[in-house]
């Protein structure tokens, strides 16, 4: 029974990464300003993409070039039937993005809406623009990045209702299977207390594992209070747990 419970709350986390990662976006295409550009102003940045050749973005050559790039962020067609857009850039933690909207050749600064955790080490910046998207609108983000973390940047555009209430859906079922293996940890080692069968200590210990695990491989627990401290961790925050969990099973 005690196996068949964990298979289902591993099946219920594991099975949300449609949801969380399944956002009705469209893909965005970018391209990106390298070199000395750390002290560039957005207005600067902006001219010197309008007066260079164009240079298709890509993630490993802009990250080579140094530890700040810029992007010329365009919407692609379609995107101007989204009633409700927000900027959504899939990305490792340890690269910050502050975006800017180009308006009559002057920028305005666009906030962060809110972060929603991804799989992997990766989270989802959501930034809500203010304007329906045109043909003709321009967005400017200037990416940082600074320590180790997932190598992936993707912008996308999508509905803010729609991505928020799909971010709401994932941090649902984590919690629910979270709180399910945290449950039979406890009861397992309630159970011990009673018949002090060496047993029930490894089943506390696999559930309290798999907790941990699913926790820190949907993203979850890094934004949770008090654990933003694991974050530089990164890969070895759900693969430790695994492994240990894959001894105490045997």
């Amino acid at each position: 029974l005690p196996q068949a419970m964990l298979v289902v709350a591993l099946v219920a986390a594991l099975g949300s990464t449609s949801t969380a990662l399944g956002a009705a976006g469209v893909d965005v295409g970018a391209r990106m300003l390298t070199g000395d550009v750390a002290a560039l102003s957005p207005a600067e940045a902006a001219e010197r993409l309008a007066t260079t050749p164009a240079v298709p973005f890509v993630l490993r050559g802009a990250r080579t070039s140094g530890p700040v790039f810029w992007l010329d962020v365009r919407p692609p067609p379609g995107a101007e039937q989204i009633a409700d857009p927000a900027l959504l850039i899939e990305k490792g933690r340890h690269l910050a993005v502050d975006l800017y909207l180009l308006r009559d050749g002057e920028p305005r600064a666009i906030e962060l809406a809110t972060s929603l955790p991804r799989y992997f080490g990766m989270h989802t910046a959501v930034f809500a623009l203010p304007d329906t998207l045109t043909p003709d609108t321009r967005l400017l983000a200037r990416v940082t990045a600074s320590g180790r973390g997932a190598e992936q940047l993707d912008p996308q555009v999508a509905s803010l209702a729609v991505t928020l209430t799909q971010g709401a859906a994932h941090a649902r079922t984590i919690t629910l299977a979270v709180g399910a293996l945290g449950a039979m940890a406890l009861g397992a080692l309630v159970i011990w207390f009673v018949l002090k069968d060496r047993l029930f200590i490894l089943y506390a210990v696999l559930f309290a594992l798999q907790a941990l695990y699913i926790l820190f491989l949907s993203g979850q627990g890094f934004d949770w209070p008090g654990m933003q401290a694991t974050v530089p961790l990164g890969a070895h925050a759900w693969n430790v747990p695994a492994a240990l969990s894959g001894a105490a099973a045997c």
